[in-house]
């Protein structure tokens, strides 16, 4: 494990990485969602992260499946047992569905998922180095932000990753209910990238969106962001490079987040 002071890794000349690994992780939220009951703010639909990637976390049929990053595979576990694994590369979506499908099958299980997005075919392709690095530095963000969390209290949801987005949120909310869908929160998360980011960022937003909040004052390293959605952005190129009061980039990114909740939060406050 890297030590806590060191930047976060680069990242450069990652992307053909960072979309197999994003194709090959929504194999797992399908496999997740047809077996799992219904959770609260649409939980099912999520995934673990890992020190070595991301999981499914326990399934009803009994074992679990992860996207091991530094492996470069999908594995099935069972009472923490290895009953197979099968290596991404070389197959496209739909391949490494069938395969991993077949994998389970053979094993008595058939989850009844929706195949509809998991046509891909693209050949999945991925830099050993490269994933393994963003193994480790997605679980130091997921480290610093639990940090966070564990500060600003009250109704919050789990801090989790969403393979549709490949992003890694929770949400905290400003009431005693917490239905993301009637009740005002923020979301704080990290996505690796997104429609008109080409880089990885951090983010924060309110909702509802309260009246003036662009005018709220942030870190001097985070900015307001209106394009499409209103929410404050942190670069990843910039906080990965930072220091912060427990020391590296874990405790800068703690710092800022909770500083732009101490500021927002209070506008959703009734």
């Amino acid at each position: 494990m890297i030590d806590s002071h060191t930047p976060f890794a680069l990242l450069t000349n990652w992307e053909t990485t960072r979309d197999s690994l994003h194709q090959a992780s929504k194999l797992l939220g399908a496999i997740r969602v047809a077996v799992a009951e219904p959770l609260p703010n649409s939980a099912q639909y999520s995934l673990n992260v890992t020190p070595r990637g991301i999981s499914t976390g326990a399934l009803p049929f009994g074992g679990d499946l992860l996207l091991d990053f530094i492996d470069r595979t999908v594995r099935y576990r069972e009472d923490g047992k290895l009953v197979f694994a099968i290596p991404i590369e070389d197959h496209t979506q739909h391949s490494l569905t069938d395969t991993v499908l077949g994998a389970l099958e053979a094993e008595g299980i058939k989850p009844p998922i929706k195949r509809d997005r998991l046509g891909g075919e693209t050949r999945l392709t991925l830099d050993a180095d490269i994933a393994a690095e963003y193994a480790d530095t997605l679980y130091r963000i997921y480290t610093a932000m639990a940090r966070f969390k564990a500060r600003v209290g009250g109704p919050m949801s789990p801090l989790v990753l969403w393979p549709h987005h490949f992003d890694i949120s929770f949400l905290w909310f400003a009431t005693p209910q917490s239905d993301e869908h009637a009740d005002p929160h923020m979301n704080f998360g990290f996505a690796p990238m997104s429609e008109g980011f080409d880089r990885p960022y951090f983010y924060a937003y309110a909702w509802p969106l309260p009246a003036g909040i662009t005018d709220v004052a942030l870190p001097t390293v985070a900015r307001w962001h209106t394009t499409g959605w209103t929410g404050a952005i942190i670069d990843y190129d910039i906080a990965g490079r930072l220091g912060g009061a427990e020391g590296g980039p874990e405790g800068a990114v703690e710092a800022l987040l909770y500083d732009i909740f101490k500021n927002v939060s209070p506008l959703l406050r009734p």
